[in-house]
Protein backbone atom coordinates (compact mmCIF):
# COMPACT_ATOMS: atom_id res chain seq x y z
CA UNK A 1 0.00 0.00 0.00
CA UNK A 2 1.46 3.34 -0.97
CA UNK A 3 1.64 6.33 1.31
CA UNK A 4 -1.22 7.99 -0.58
CA UNK A 5 -3.44 4.94 0.07
CA UNK A 6 -2.99 5.01 3.86
CA UNK A 7 -6.46 6.42 4.41
CA UNK A 8 -9.66 5.18 2.79
CA UNK A 9 -12.33 7.28 1.15
CA UNK A 10 -12.15 10.59 2.91
CA UNK A 11 -14.86 10.00 5.46
CA UNK A 12 -12.24 8.81 7.92
CA UNK A 13 -10.69 12.25 8.29
CA UNK A 14 -7.19 11.00 7.44
CA UNK A 15 -7.37 8.18 10.01
CA UNK A 16 -4.83 5.40 9.46
CA UNK A 17 -6.33 2.43 7.65
CA UNK A 18 -6.34 -0.87 9.54
CA UNK A 19 -4.03 -3.38 7.76
CA UNK A 20 -6.98 -5.81 7.58
CA UNK A 21 -8.70 -3.45 5.14
CA UNK A 22 -5.81 -3.65 2.65
CA UNK A 23 -7.40 -6.84 1.26
CA UNK A 24 -10.46 -4.93 0.00
CA UNK A 25 -10.31 -4.80 -3.81
CA UNK A 26 -10.64 -1.23 -5.09
CA UNK A 27 -13.60 -0.43 -7.34
CA UNK A 28 -14.81 -4.05 -7.50
CA UNK A 29 -17.73 -6.02 -6.12
CA UNK A 30 -16.77 -7.97 -3.03
CA UNK A 31 -17.86 -9.25 0.36
CA UNK A 32 -15.36 -9.08 3.22
CA UNK A 33 -16.04 -10.17 6.79
CA UNK A 34 -13.71 -9.79 9.77
CA UNK A 35 -14.08 -11.10 13.34
CA UNK A 36 -12.74 -9.09 16.26
CA UNK A 37 -10.04 -11.09 18.02
CA UNK A 38 -7.74 -9.60 20.70
CA UNK A 39 -8.55 -6.01 19.61
CA UNK A 40 -7.67 -6.83 15.98
CA UNK A 41 -9.65 -7.77 12.90
CA UNK A 42 -9.15 -11.27 11.53
CA UNK A 43 -10.53 -12.17 8.10
CA UNK A 44 -13.29 -14.77 8.11
CA UNK A 45 -12.65 -17.41 5.41
CA UNK A 46 -15.11 -17.32 2.51
CA UNK A 47 -16.44 -20.80 3.37
CA UNK A 48 -17.44 -19.48 6.82
CA UNK A 49 -19.31 -16.41 5.55
CA UNK A 50 -22.81 -16.36 7.00
CA UNK A 51 -21.79 -18.14 10.21
CA UNK A 52 -21.79 -15.76 13.18
CA UNK A 53 -21.10 -16.79 16.77
CA UNK A 54 -22.96 -15.10 19.62
CA UNK A 55 -19.72 -14.63 21.59
CA UNK A 56 -18.05 -12.64 18.80
CA UNK A 57 -18.30 -9.29 17.02
CA UNK A 58 -17.83 -8.76 13.29
CA UNK A 59 -17.28 -6.05 10.69
CA UNK A 60 -18.89 -6.64 7.29
CA UNK A 61 -18.08 -4.79 4.06
CA UNK A 62 -20.07 -5.36 0.87
CA UNK A 63 -19.52 -3.55 -2.41
CA UNK A 64 -21.48 -4.04 -5.60
CA UNK A 65 -20.70 -2.55 -8.98
CA UNK A 66 -23.78 -1.15 -10.69
CA UNK A 67 -23.53 -0.64 -14.44
CA UNK A 68 -25.81 1.85 -16.17
CA UNK A 69 -26.24 2.66 -19.82
CA UNK A 70 -25.64 6.32 -20.58
CA UNK A 71 -27.95 6.30 -23.59
CA UNK A 72 -25.39 5.33 -26.18
CA UNK A 73 -25.26 1.62 -26.94
CA UNK A 74 -21.47 1.59 -26.54
CA UNK A 75 -21.20 3.70 -23.39
CA UNK A 76 -21.72 2.14 -19.96
CA UNK A 77 -21.06 3.99 -16.73
CA UNK A 78 -20.60 2.17 -13.46
CA UNK A 79 -20.73 3.11 -9.82
CA UNK A 80 -19.85 1.21 -6.69
CA UNK A 81 -22.48 0.84 -3.98
CA UNK A 82 -20.85 0.14 -0.59
CA UNK A 83 -22.43 -1.11 2.63
CA UNK A 84 -20.55 -1.32 5.93
CA UNK A 85 -22.06 -3.03 8.97
CA UNK A 86 -21.07 -4.46 12.31
CA UNK A 87 -22.71 -7.41 14.01
CA UNK A 88 -22.43 -7.84 17.78
CA UNK A 89 -23.24 -11.23 19.25
CA UNK A 90 -25.38 -11.35 22.39
CA UNK A 91 -22.43 -12.73 24.39
CA UNK A 92 -19.68 -10.55 22.87
CA UNK A 93 -17.62 -8.52 25.32
CA UNK A 94 -17.86 -4.73 25.50
CA UNK A 95 -14.30 -4.56 24.20
CA UNK A 96 -15.20 -6.63 21.12
CA UNK A 97 -18.32 -4.54 20.50
CA UNK A 98 -16.33 -1.33 20.83
CA UNK A 99 -13.62 -2.48 18.43
CA UNK A 100 -16.23 -3.55 15.84
CA UNK A 101 -18.00 -0.19 16.06
CA UNK A 102 -14.74 1.78 15.91
CA UNK A 103 -13.40 -0.21 12.95
CA UNK A 104 -16.67 0.26 11.09
CA UNK A 105 -16.28 4.04 11.42
CA UNK A 106 -12.62 3.75 10.43
CA UNK A 107 -13.57 1.86 7.27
Amino acid sequence: MSESDSSFGGGSGGMELDPAFASIPKNKSCLCIWRVENFKLVAVPRESHGIFFKGDAYVIYHAEEIKKSTGSSSTIASSLIQHIHFWIGSEATQDEAGVAAYKTVEL
